[in-house]
């Protein structure tokens, strides 16, 4: 089943719940997804300020993903090799410093 999730309180919602359905503590939680237990009470009490990164390890831990609907144009590029930085062109202080 999908799911849409839309706020941090929502993800705190989702990972609170299954990890009551897998009958593990926020601190054992908190040991296999390497975070503190304080980030699992912050992320569960949905927080804004808690880290994506953690808390795609702590959704990893749980086997849950996160999954974006993209447009199909945002997919194409996606799929393009990165090409680093684009520059663009500047007016101004910066530009007139700039190597000749």
């Amino acid at each position: 089943m999908h799911r849409t999730f839309n706020t941090s309180e929502e993800i705190g919602k989702l990972v609170a719940a299954e990890r009551l359905i897998q009958g593990v503590t926020q601190e054992e939680l908190a040991g296999l997804s390497g975070v503190s237990p304080s980030f699992i009470g912050d992320l569960e009490a949905g927080k804004p300020r808690t880290e994506l990164n953690r808390t795609l390890q702590v959704l990893n831990a749980l086997g849950l993903s996160l999954t974006v609907d993209v447009s199909d144009a945002t997919a194409e590029r996606l799929d393009q090799p990165y090409q680093g930085r684009r520059r663009v062109a500047t007016t101004g202080r910066a530009a007139s410093k700039a190597p000749r």
